[in-house]
């Protein structure tokens, strides 16, 4: 599961405010963010040449960066990556005067990535060291890739802002090889073109200028959706007058992931205890489908693995079981090998995530980050994705919805897309009955959770302890509103994720009502959704939401006997192709009627809708900051 995805899921049930949009980084392709230290300039090769000790072309990078320090007396740290598929060779700082030193004396090891258990990936550490203001020091370094697939893609942004950044690659006639630009369109980058017939190699150069740092902005897709940068597709290559594919299509691409599959070890007759167990009682095919995908979500941990080419095979299924956890790959792998126990056709499905932006249209590494399983029963193909914890049979995680999926097929493959459902699927439903009793609100509430909202606060419920789970469900409630206390609530079965869940309440609060002379008044909707909203019109990226949106929300008030509505905030409707907000106050005898509904139908708003979107904010909190207003008879 995407724990931070889930953190702002949760600020969208509990009505908590919706961070500032605004507090986000702000992109400007001219100017910069302030900084200590900025990249003059940044010259990176990538030579394609034949490894004679492997027997195969490997990828020489060498990279040049001059680096200006803006301030005195500090240290900027640069990073180099490696994995067991690359090798740093060498390190070389020059100071302003041209006198080198290698970097020798520096921090290598394990990179900690947040959510990877155990990963191959390395890090370097390099030290410029900076005495005075406006010293520039340049850092070379080279590294080899030793099997070229593992190069894939490469960013122009940096974390650092950079004056003119050159990237060339040299691609020798023996060798065939595709550079796919993505989200060139909004940046000036030029790019040249040349043959070296000494070489007898074709080289292309590209320059972009006055790029800002890397940074992420609130609410932003993957960054292979927002920044320019290139996918390396090693194909091919001639030697001794024969070719030889490496990846070429989605043919190799399925062949060599198959290939790793194909190795795995599983020893399913281990499991027929287990098996035995898991279906004990059930009785029709789905039931028993439903039974095992069900017990792979609920007893095993979900802990991403990346270990050279393990991060691309699966552990075997008794290893996983054993040891009570796995990465997706060894969850997909333990399903499939307890449904294939079981009889059902069960297959082993590579897919992106929709944090990626690419497709199997596209023969990379680079194009999948997850695995699940996929059932073929009766005519019908069932994604089972374990990793999703409380995650219903038949349902769909987000960030699997509509993207490609890669099904093994014995020596071919299936070719499918995930399902895309409706903003339904994530309802969250608000209903209050209140009344004004003295100088405080008081009245019963239900809170009804569907999809994301409902498997988000299953996880973390069941992550909370039995003693605390209380006073976390009156802080979803409550919207950690210190004046909203929650006198008593009651939740459905949370063992239950095939149905929505329901909270039941009764609360007072005494903030939501004002007495003045013979008159009342009410803030009378205390969550204002969205009230935080308004999107920065200056950022890069367009605006994903966690999810789907469709919240409905009313609240029905009983208006104090002897007492006559004044004044009540004026409704609102404002309908667009990717939202609407809608807002309505009734009075009906005594009972006044206040009913919200906000939709974002696709959990998008496009970078050329903000204005409108900000436009719709802005009504929305002149409604907030106004009261209903009561007086007596």
């Amino acid at each position: 599961m995407q724990k931070s995805l889930l953190i702002l899921t949760l600020i969208f049930v509990a009505g908590l405010d919706l961070p500032t949009l605004a507090q986000g980084r702000i992109y400007q392709q001219s100017a910069y963010a302030p900084t200590t230290s900025m990249i003059l300039e940044s010259k990176t090769i990538y030579s394609f040449t034949w490894n004679t000790q492997g027997a195969q072309p490997r990828v020489i990078e060498q990279t040049k960066d001059r680096v200006i320090g803006l301030t005195p007396r500090q240290t900027l740290y640069r990073y180099k990556f490696y994995d067991q598929h690359s090798k740093i060779i060498e390190a070389t700082c020059i100071n302003s005067e041209g006198k080198a030193k290698k970097m020798e004396e520096v921090l290598c090891g394990n990179r900690n990535i947040q959510g990877i258990f155990y990963s191959d990936a390395q890090i370097c550490r390099y030290p410029l060291e900076f005495t005075k203001a406006g010293e520039t020091l340049t850092l070379n370094t080279t590294k080899h890739y030793n099997d070229v697939k593992y190069l894939t893609s490469i960013y122009f942004h940096e974390d650092l802002p950079i004056s003119t950044k050159y990237i060339s690659f040299v691609i020798p006639n023996w060798m065939e090889v595709e550079l796919k630009e993505f989200n060139f369109e909004t940046f000036d980058i030029k790019r040249t073109k040349e043959y070296l017939p000494d070489k007898q190699a074709h080289v292309y150069t590209y320059q972009i200028n006055n790029l800002v740092a890397f940074a992420q902005e609130a609410f932003m897709p993957g960054s292979s959706h927002v920044y320019p940068h290139i996918l390396v597709l090693a194909k091919s290559f001639v030697k001794n007058n024969q070719r030889q594919t490496l990846l070429a299509s989605t043919d190799d691409l399925y062949a060599w992931y198959a290939n790793l599959a194909n190795q795995v070890d599983n020893q399913a007759n281990n499991l027929k205890p287990l098996l035995n167990n898991i279906l004990h009682g059930k009785q029709s095919d789905l039931a028993k489908i439903k039974a095992i995908y069900y017990w792979v979500q609920d007893n095993i941990r979900y802990i991403a693995f990346e270990d050279g080419i393990a991060g691309f095979k699966p552990q075997s299924a008794q290893k996983v079981f054993k040891q009570k956890y796995g990465d997706c790959k060894g969850m997909a792998n333990l399903t499939k090998t307890l449904l294939r126990l079981a009889g059902y056709d069960a297959r082993l499905t590579w897919i992106g995530t929709n944090h990626l932006a690419y497709d199997y249209s596209i023969p990379s590494l680079a194009v999948d980050n997850h695995m699940v399983c996929t059932v073929l029963h009766q005519d019908k193909r069932y994604i089972l994705d374990a990793t999703e914890k409380y995650n219903a049979f038949g349902d769909y995680a987000e960030r699997i919805q509509g993207r490609p999926i890669l099904i093994e097929n014995g020596k071919k493959y299936i070719l499918d897309k995930v399902p895309v459902l409706g903003n339904t699927r994530n309802l969250v439903i608000q209903k209050q009955l209140v009344k004004i009793e003295g100088e405080q609100l008081t009245g019963r509430g239900n809170l009804e959770l569907s999809g994301e909202n409902k498997q988000m606060l299953l996880y973390y419920l069941h992550k909370t302890p039995k003693i605390h789970r209380e006073n976390f469900i009156k802080g979803i409630i409550s919207s950690r509103n210190e004046n909203f206390e929650v006198l008593a609530s009651k939740i459905s079965n949370i063992d239950n994720r095939e149905q929505p869940f329901d909270i039941d309440y009764r609360f007072k609060n005494p903030a939501q009502v004002t007495r003045f002379n013979n008159e009342i008044y009410l803030d009378i909707d205390y969550s204002k959704e969205y009230k935080s909203a308004l999107i920065d019109t200056n950022r890069l990226s367009y605006v994903k939401f966690p999810e789907k949106v469709l919240n409905l929300s009313s609240i029905v008030l009983e208006i104090p006997k002897g007492y006559k509505i004044k004044h009540l905030p004026a409704n609102m409707e404002f309908m667009h192709e990717k939202f609407s907000f809608r807002i309505k106050f009734e009075a009906n005898q005594n009972k006044l009627v206040y009913v919200k509904e906000i939709v974002v139908g696709d959990g998008i708003i496009p970078r050329s809708c903000f204005k409108q979107w900000n436009d719709c904010i802005i009504k929305l909190n002149k409604i907030y900051e106004d009261r209903v207003v009561l007086v007596k008879e």
